[in-house]
């Protein structure tokens, strides 16, 4: 997480955020229980979080889940502008939409492992990207920041 992308992160709890686990020798992505088992104790590894479990029925519950990221704070502009970028291209693709998330990442999973991802985006954010003719690797490089700066 220490490039930013397209939505830049201003309060990260660590650069690196683990929401999958390999595991190599039976061949899964582990389930969400199996994974909180194994990283049980090990505070420097941070974790995605984890909004909602469940059935859905409808998209709109989906919808629903779209928030403001906790990993974006109010002062986030400023923050970003501090980094002093000077490219017209960056500052249009990077998303500044009121501290929206991307989107959501959908795991269907059974009790051991997962099954299915699934990635569940904004059309805004799908918009912003499409209507920049670059991809954000071919920009300037700008970084995300750790809560504590």
């Amino acid at each position: 997480m220490y490039y930013r992308h397209t939505i830049f992160y201003d309060v990260l709890p660590a650069y690196f955020l683990e929401f999958d686990i390999y595991d190599k020798k039976i061949g899964v992505f582990l389930g969400t229980e199996e994974r909180k088992k194994r990283l049980a104790g090990c505070s420097f590894i941070h974790s995605v979080r984890i909004i909602d479990s469940g059935r859905f029925k409808y998209v709109g519950g989906l919808i629903a889940l779209i928030g403001y990221s906790v990993f974006i704070s109010e002062k986030y502009k400023a923050r970003f502008l501090k980094q002093n970028v000077k490219s017209t291209t960056l500052n249009k693709i990077t998303d500044t939409l009121d501290r929206y998330m991307e989107g959501l990442y959908i795991k269907v999973e059974n009790k051991a492992e997962v099954v299915a991802r699934y990635k569940f985006i904004r059309g805004d954010f799908l918009t912003r990207i499409n209507s920049v003719n670059a991809h954000w690797s071919k920009l300037p490089v700008t970084h995300n920041c750790l809560i504590s700066i």
